[in-house]
Formats: structure tokens, C-alpha cells, sequence
């Protein structure tokens, strides 16, 4: 487990009542294959039942279609049955027991789910550990969006024959239940998708000499810009960038790259565009930490001087 000790879930609630309703008529509602069954009982004996995809006080159409199935069954007063149900469901709405009421497939999720934790890489990657040892692995796209079909399919990865079958709704209730209890943890692999990428430029600029002069960018790509104080930028040209981008079959018009680079401290300046002997080149400017300091690389400063006629 990446993310620590993680929190036992307790069995959550599939089904509410019975709860007297009128005339010794109790009501129960729990939850089915397909949605919800509320069931009217008399002496333990269901005398009406109704299937819907929403929990009852919740849908408005339900006090009327309610109404109906239970005036079919027992010839009471229409006004008394909706009045008394009314009452039930409003009862129902104020109570921590509507809230905690879950659907099956929610509640076999839950159930199971021992631990989670979040991976901060870049994007996140979100990992719950089940009780029975498996393990299901969302990226951060999945949660941002969660789609019935998601947790299905990964369900079925882990529990090959026992089906899921939730909904949207499910899913979201059971993604709020696991950012509830997860925990951060370090990334087990790269921390972006980034990363690979700008390591393979560094071992690229560690093959190219970097020139104390502008000619520098045409010549080798690289320009290193001394600055007042000490400081200095190293402009690469945006076309070594580029291959190394194209080469991974990224564009380098995407513009979480050079954030990326940005917020891990390698990228120092927004790219500009260099004239150079009537040559226009565009740069970015990169800390010269970034370019690694192999041996056999040399700063080359007097190359484009002792070349000039």
C-alpha cells in the first residue's frame, strides 16, 4: 500500500424501514438490481410493491405514483395514503438515514474498499486497495469524470464473474466516499509524464556545446547569456526541442510542457525570438543547472571569434 494505514469502511446501508405508514400498512424501501423497490407491507405480508430508479423522497413523481399502487392494492383514501406518505418521506429527508442509504452496487464498493491513497504525481493517480486484496487504479481524468462504465470494467478486472453494474450516480457516490478517507502519497513511478520527456532533453543538451555568444543558437542550439550579478540563462533553440518533443510523439504547442518545466525551477524565461545575422531564432531560457555538467562538454566562447575571417 503507497499511501499508509488507510480507513476500515463500515458496511454501509442498503435498505430503510419498515416504517409505519397507516391502517398497520408499513413502508420499506431498499435497494435493487436496476434502482430502488418500495415495498408496502401488512403483517409481513408485501401487499404492493414499486420500482424506480430514484429514492422515493427524492422524486416528486413518487408521492402520486406511490399513491396509486397502494389504492390499488388497499382501497383507502387517496388523500390519506399521499398525506401519510408525505409525512414518511419528509420524516425520511431530515434524518442522517436518507443520506447514509446507498444503492448495492455502492454498498459492495464500499464495503470492500480497505484503503486509498493519492499518488501526487502530474497528473494524480488515485489507488484503492480492496479487503480482498485487489487493487483498482484510476488516472485523474477518470474521477474528473466519472463514467458508470469506468468502475464497471475495473470491477470486473479485479473480480473476474462478479459483475458490478453500477450507475453514474453510484460512481460518484463512491468516488466522494474514497476522497473522503484517502491519503497523499509520494509517486512509485514518474512524478509527470513529463518527466521522462525533459530528462531525454537534458541528455540531448549534454551532447551540444554551449557558446558565450548569440551565434551560438545557430551553430549549436545553445546560447549561454551571461548576466549582470553572475547570472545567466541558457537560450535553447526552440527547434532542438521540438525533435526531442516530435521524437515522443508530443507537439510543442502543448503548453503544459514548458509549465511543467517551469514549476520544476528549469525554466527561467518565457522563449524569445533572436536576430541573427538576419536570421530570426526562437529560444527558450532555461536555468544553466539544467544542462548537465558531463565530462568531455565544454563551454565553447572563442569558437565563433577565432571562425570569423
Amino acid at each position: 500500500m503507497a499511501g499508509g494505514a488507510g480507513v476500515m469502511a463500515e458496511k454501509p446501508a442498503t435498505s430503510l424501514g419498515p416504517v409505519p405508514l397507516l391502517e398497520g400498512i408499513a413502508l420499506s424501501v431498499a435497494a435493487g438490481p436496476e434502482g430502488w423497490v418500495t415495498s408496502f407491507t401488512r403483517g409481513g405480508e408485501t401487499i404492493a410493491e414499486d420500482r424506480a430508479a430514484a429514492l422515493p423522497w427524492i422524486d416528486p413523481r413518487a408521492p402520486g405514483r406511490l399513491t396509486n399502487r397502494l389504492h390499488e392494492a388497499v382501497p383507502l383514501d387517496r388523500k390519506a395514503i399521499r398525506a401519510a406518505l408525505l409525512e414518511v418521506f419528509e420524516t425520511v429527508r431530515s434524518s442522517p438515514d436518507a443520506g447514509a442509504l446507498v444503492s448495492g452496487p455502492v454498498a459492495r464498493v464500499i464495503g470492500e474498499t480497505a484503503a486509498v491513497s493519492i499518488e501526487e504525481s502530474d497528473p494524480p493517480v488515485y489507488i484503492v486497495d480492496l479487503a480482498d486484496g485487489g487493487r483498482l487504479i484510476f488516472q485523474n481524468r477518470e474521477l474528473a469524470d466519472p463514467r458508470p462504465a469506468t468502475l464497471n470494467e475495473r470491477w470486473l478486472a479485479a473480480h473476474p464473474g462478479d459483475a458490478l453494474d453500477a450507475n453514474g450516480r453510484d460512481f460518484k457516490t463512491v468516488r466522494d466516499y474514497w476522497f473522503g478517507i484517502a491519503e497523499r502519497a509520494e509517486p512509485s513511478g514518474a512524478g509527470s509524464q513529463w518527466e521522462p520527456i525533459a530528462e531525454a532533453l537534458q541528455r540531448t543538451l549534454s551532447t551540444l556545446p554551449a557558446s558565450t555568444e548569440r551565434e551560438g543558437l545557430l551553430r549549436y542550439g545553445l546560447y549561454l547569456e551571461e548576466r549582470p550579478g553572475g547570472s545567466a540563462v541558457l537560450w535553447v533553440a526552440s527547434g532542438i526541442i521540438e525533435n526531442v518533443l516530435r521524437d515522443r510523439g508530443r507537439s510543442i504547442m502543448d503548453r503544459t510542457f514548458p509549465e511543467f518545466l517551469r514549476r520544476d525551477g528549469a525554466l527561467v524565461s518565457g522563449s524569445r525570438r533572436f536576430r541573427i545575422g538576419g536570421v530570426l531564432c526562437r529560444a527558450w531560457g532555461f536555468d544553466p543547472g539544467f544542462r548537465p555538467e558531463n565530462a568531455g562538454i565544454t563551454v565553447f566562447e572563442n569558437l565563433i571569434e577565432e571562425a570569423r575571417p
